[in-house]
């Protein structure tokens, strides 16, 4: 039980960034940006209506509730999430967010291509 608790939990925090797009842009145009638009660009919320995988992950499996609101306990994270998502779409802004099962079909893509990767250099 603990082994695949484990593996779940050290899936969601690996692979947040995994074929994920980020905007370009030089030094000066990053500096301007504004701090919330940057946690939306750069982070994913997996299974956000998941009560129990929240309760198991202790709030990691959503990121972007936990960088915007770091002193609030995990259990909020499900409401925030919902609360940040309408929020977010109301200004155009990108929220993303990921069920578990994708997670780990990108994480299995992710080692097939490695895999393929490795035995292309032999």
């Amino acid at each position: 039980m603990y082994l695949i608790v484990t593996i779940v939990l050290v899936i969601i925090l690996l692979m947040p960034t995994e074929k994920m797009e980020t905007s370009r842009s030089n030094n000066e145009e990053k500096q301007n940006e504004k701090w919330i638009i940057e946690i939306l660009e750069h982070n994913v919320d997996f299974s956000p209506r998941n009560v129990t995988l929240n309760l198991i992950a202790g709030g990691a499996n959503l990121n972007i509730v936990h960088y915007l609101f770091p002193d609030v306990n995990h259990v909020h994270y499900n409401k925030l999430a919902s609360i940040i998502e309408k929020t977010a779409n109301e200004y155009n802004l990108i929220y993303r967010k990921q069920e578990v099962k994708d997670v780990f079909g990108i994480h299995f893509n992710y080692i097939r291509n490695i895999q393929n990767t490795n035995s292309q250099a032999l």
